[in-house]
């Protein structure tokens, strides 16, 4: 599978990973800088990875085009599949189900397998279609095939946890988003952390805590505000803060049912 030889590639893919790690992110953008000038596919492929995970989507959707048009002029079939994988995590993490849908579609077509990152993948399909049942199920079942992958389990808890808020089920739900906050607070991922806070408030407006919920958006704003690669969380953290302030200074109207 490419994303097994992405891990044996060239040492610069090594050295993005350890300048990543320690956040010398001056490191990172020269690193980055020579996958895609003299990398392989696989190397930008890893590039583009790096970029997912700082929220830097635009950039990561040009480099995924590229590799996309390489992959299709090549018929590069492994490699096809895992573009259209992060195309379809980039059009999520923007909001555009639809796309991400059908870039999922086509990469779950050319895999080899269907892993845990597939597995959760389409867990966050069902979630966008409010399927609660299958998103838990499918997360739950990503989580046991990677069960040493902090990042990921983070990832998985957090679905399982807006799962259960779906179903109505808020106690289990903050139980596991709290559980995936702790997971994504070991691994370092602080992009994912703000996003937790932020599934966190969703929680809590369920609840008609705002209070709660005002909180955790502080909480995911004063993250976001120490990382400039959560920007775009940010963007939306001020937004919702505003409207859950807009709501409990006016109950008449509330602004979280447009």
């Amino acid at each position: 599978m490419i994303d097994d030889r992405l891990n044996s590639s060239s040492s610069i893919p090594a050295r993005l990973a350890t300048a990543e790690a320690a956040t010398d992110w001056a490191a990172c953008e020269a690193l980055g800088l020579q996958l895609v000038n003299d990398g392989t596919a696989e190397d930008r492929l890893v590039w583009s990875d790096f970029l997912l995970r700082r929220g830097r989507f635009g950039e990561a959707l040009s480099q995924l085009g590229e590799l996309l048009t390489e992959a299709e002029q090549q018929g590069n079939l492994p490699l096809l599949g895992a573009v259209c994988s992060r195309f379809a995590i980039a059009y999520r993490c923007v909001g555009d189900w639809r796309t991400a849908q059908r870039f999922q579609a086509r990469a779950l077509h050319h895999a080899d397998d269907c892993g845990a990152d597939e597995l959760l993948h389409l867990a966050q399909q069902a979630l966008a279609a409010k399927n609660w049942d299958l998103a838990d199920s499918l997360s739950r079942f990503a989580g046991q095939l990677a069960t040493d992958d902090d990042e990921l389990q983070g990832h998985v808890l957090a679905t399982r946890g807006l799962a259960a808020a779906g179903q109505g089920r808020m106690t289990r739900a903050t139980r596991l988003l709290r559980r995936g906050r702790d997971a994504h607070r070991r691994a370092r991922c602080p992009v994912a952390l703000c996003q937790d806070w932020i599934n966190a408030s969703a929680v809590a407006a369920q609840l008609d805590r705002t209070d709660l919920e005002v909180r955790s958006l502080v909480r995911a704003i004063q993250i976001a505000t120490r990382h400039a690669d959560a920007a775009w969380l940010l963007q939306r953290a001020n937004e919702l803060l505003a409207r859950a302030r807009q709501a409990h200074q006016s109950p008449s109207f509330d602004a979280r049912r447009n």
